[in-house]
């Protein structure tokens, strides 16, 4: 009963620090410092575009989207990297600064969504996640066959996605998915 109290205390307490240091943001690079496994921050394109998007609603939105790409490279590992990727670019494209804001404030919800509602999953993964790698792996093909002029398209060795299952590491503080046993390394946000 104690030790429920002492969690709740903590997790509290942890919660309003990262309040505050949310609150202390006040340029891109803070952003940049906070999210450092952020695809989407990684665009240089993408982040000159948010950084026009300064107001206190802005910031609480590209928050809100950034901390549901942290959950979810967390969680998934490098499977919602495609999403993410393809999500900076078009991000980096919209016209006018409500247009960009609208779209960042969508994504967030879509996000959320997708990764707490299982009619949106697909084997405890999110669809959009899947679909992403999927369009990707496909333009990979398409381009690697058009490149080599071949457009057979009955490559039975691309038929499957194969997801490696991110496993959380006992230790919070080891906390990145590494390579085990052979496996492919990848890295979360912690």
């Amino acid at each position: 009963m104690e030790s429920e109290r002492f969690r709740a205390d903590n997790a509290a307490k942890q919660a309003e620090a990262a309040k505050t240091k949310l609150q202390s943001i006040s340029t891109m690079q803070d952003y940049r410092a906070m999210f450092t496994e952020s695809w989407i921050l990684k665009d240089n394109a993408c982040v000159a575009h948010l950084e026009q998007l300064w107001d206190a609603s802005a910031k609480e939105a590209l928050t809100q989207l950034l901390q549901v790409e942290a959950k979810s490279a967390k969680w998934y590992c490098q499977l919602p990297r495609a999403y993410f990727e393809d999500l900076s670019k078009d991000l980096a494209r919209q016209s006018t600064l409500s247009v960009l804001m609208d779209r960042v404030r969508q994504e967030s919800e879509k996000l959320n969504s997708a990764l707490f509602k299982l009619s949106e999953q697909q084997g405890g993964v999110p669809r959009i996640y899947l679909q992403a790698a999927e369009a990707r792996k496909a333009e990979g093909h398409d381009k690697q066959n058009h490149d080599n002029g071949n457009d057979d398209d009955n490559d039975d060795d691309d038929d499957e996605i194969v997801f490696l299952k991110c496993e959380q590491l006992a230790s919070e503080k080891a906390g990145p998915c590494v390579k085990q046993n052979g496996g492919a390394a990848f890295r979360s946000v912690a």
